[in-house]
């Protein structure tokens, strides 16, 4: 699992977790998480091994189906990290799954991500986003698609929230979609 890869981690040694996709189907290439993944390592870096599509990679980050509200499902907290060519999918039916990725550490690269908050109706509520920068400075999202455009959302939910002083975070190339 990426919890059991990232306590074998060092923090600040540009250690590299890779994620394999397994298949084409979404639901048998997936970490499936029980509970919030924090990745908490400075300079640990997160890469999918799959296609480099820009839509549902097969390198995936998605929520145990049998997990109770998972609110954020991934939530980087460390500094100076990379991210790239993964999907982190929340798909949770509860109104109490809202945030999708929390990112309040700074200076992380995110590349090629699709970050896929809210893929059920029910997650459609007040505070219920794809992305949360809480505080987070100086992130980098590049070549990125936020949200989806497959489930209605209400006047509530949003693809992006910025909280807490969420500074010089820049958004190069980007796609931001929602219905």
């Amino acid at each position: 699992t990426l919890a059991q890869a990232l306590t074998l981690a060092t923090a600040n040694q540009n250690d590299t977790v890779y994620l394999f996709a397994e298949s084409n189907t979404g639901a048998t290439t997936a970490d499936n998480l029980s509970a919030t993944l924090t990745w908490n390592k400075d300079l640990v870096h997160l890469v999918g091994v799959c296609a480099p599509t820009a839509v549902s990679q097969r390198a995936r980050i998605a929520a145990l189906s049998t997990a109770s509200a998972i609110s954020p499902l991934v939530d980087v907290t460390a500094a100076g990290c990379l991210f790239r060519n993964l999907q982190i999918v929340h798909e949770q039916a509860s109104a109490s799954a809202l945030i999708n990725l929390r990112v309040t550490g700074e200076r992380n690269v995110f590349e090629n991500c699709h970050i896929a908050g809210i893929v059920d109706v029910t997650m459609s509520a007040a505070g219920a986003c794809s992305l949360k920068i809480d505080g987070g400075a100086e992130n980098v999202f590049r070549h990125c698609v936020i949200g989806v455009d497959t489930i209605a959302r209400d006047a509530d939910a949003t693809e992006i929230l910025f909280d807490t002083a969420a500074t010089r975070n820049l958004f190069e190339d980007c796609f931001i979609t929602s219905y």
